[in-house]
């Protein structure tokens, strides 16, 4: 009879570079590496259970049947927890724990006798698509909320199909009266086993190397664009924002206001205390301006110890309000810092785009002259221009 077992051999040797590539993953991403070693677990337990299949006939039958069983179990349990540890879920460990320790005890008692492969196939089956069945539960609303429904269905699917599959095996062993249930030979629906491990396999292996691409660029990005030290949109993120709101301004007209605030006397915090009460005192401040900046309000650092204000939709009246109201909040609530607490207060530039403006560089350099009369005035107070 001819054999699929080439078939076997190759699609385990490809899993075994898959497993290779979740290693260079773990290697590589401090805060992914629980994810990749499970999926290092993953493909190397599939890569063993495929290539102890194919020695079907000239392995020992322990090894080669059931061997091949417990890897492929133990495959998918590491999958299960390899996608829950991907989004950070509850990992079930008790759960997954029971199912692995109930298909040993199974398997054992089975044994590798080829009259009880009806049996086993029913037990391989069974547990396989529980954990697929649990995998998918356990992360579909949380892959559909970061990635999308889309993509949630598209692997959610292809998994439940691999289940659906699985389930109609162990009916047919179950129900044919003579069941075919010689894995290697070519009769049947066997290669289509083989096919289908290589095909399901590769697709979760490439979706999730791909959503973990997703999120390394996603965070590269928003480093890009926030201040390491405040957590705040940095002036290059700002600028982009602000040429926004500044072609929405020029089409409609609405009212705009942008707010330079400069912390008062920053530098003899840095002279007195030292850097690091500096750095307290600037967390501070971009903290308490952040959670009373109204929702559509944009907020960025400018540069050292000044903050830019972003007020779409807002006349003069309106950010003169709510520039008042910042400069009382810093004022009223001293710092808490390693030096002790500290009083600290801001100044407050702040101006609104005209009709006369020629580009948004003008309403910047406007709230830079309102800023500095501030300043000059005796600081802690809002001058608008």
């Amino acid at each position: 009879m001819e054999t699929i077992a080439p078939l076997f051999i190759s699609t385990g040797l490809t899993q075994a570079l898959y497993a290779m590539g979740w290693t260079m993953v773990a290697a590589l991403l401090r805060e992914h590496r629980r994810t990749a070693w499970h999926f290092v677990g993953f493909c190397g337990f599939h890569a063993a259970a495929l290539l102890l299949m194919a020695g079907r006939g000239s392995v020992e039958p322990w090894w080669s049947v059931t061997g091949s069983n417990l890897c492929l179990i133990a495959s998918y349990l590491m999958v299960w927890r390899g996608v829950t540890a991907f989004f950070a879920l509850e990992d079930q460990t008790r759960e997954r724990r029971l199912v692995g320790l109930a298909a040993v005890l199974a398997s054992l008692w089975i044994g590798p006798e080829s009259e009880h492969t009806p049996w086993r196939v029913v037990v391989v089956s069974a547990v396989v698509v529980w954990t697929i069945v649990r995998s998918v539960m356990a992360v579909h609303h949380a892959l559909k909320h970061e990635f999308g429904a889309r993509l949630a269905w598209a692997i959610d699917g292809t998994a439940l199909l691999m289940a659906v599959l699985l389930s109609l095996r162990a009916l047919r062993v179950l129900l044919a009266p003579s069941p075919d249930t010689d894995i290697v030979s070519t009769t049947a629906a066997h290669p289509s086993f083989a096919y289908a491990a290589q095909i399901v396999s590769a697709f979760i292996n490439f979706a999730y190397g791909g959503m973990l691409m997703a999120r390394v660029m996603r965070r590269l990005d928003a480093l890009s664009r926030t201040d390491g030290l405040t957590g705040l949109l940095n002036r290059r993120a700002m600028g982009e924002v602000l040429r926004d709101e500044w072609s929405r301004f020029q089409r409609h007209r609405s009212p705009m206001s942008v707010a330079l605030i400069d912390i008062d006397h920053f530098k003899a915090v840095n002279d007195t205390h030292g850097h690091d009460v500096g750095d307290q005192v600037l967390q501070h401040v971009a903290h308490r301006l952040q959670t009373h900046v109204r929702p559509n309000d944009r907020l960025s650092r400018h540069g050292g110890e000044e903050f830019l204000l972003l007020m779409p939709s807002t006349d003069a009246a309106g950010a003169q309000r709510a520039c008042q109201r910042l400069c009382h909040l810093i004022a009223s609530t001293p710092v808490s810092t390693t030096a002790g607490p500290l009083p600290i207060t801001v100044s407050i530039g702040l101006t609104s785009a005209r009709p006369s403006d020629e580009r948004i560089d003008t309403v910047l350099i406007r709230a830079d002259q309102a800023l500095y009369a501030c300043k000059r005035s005796g600081r802690n107070r809002v001058m608008a221009l």
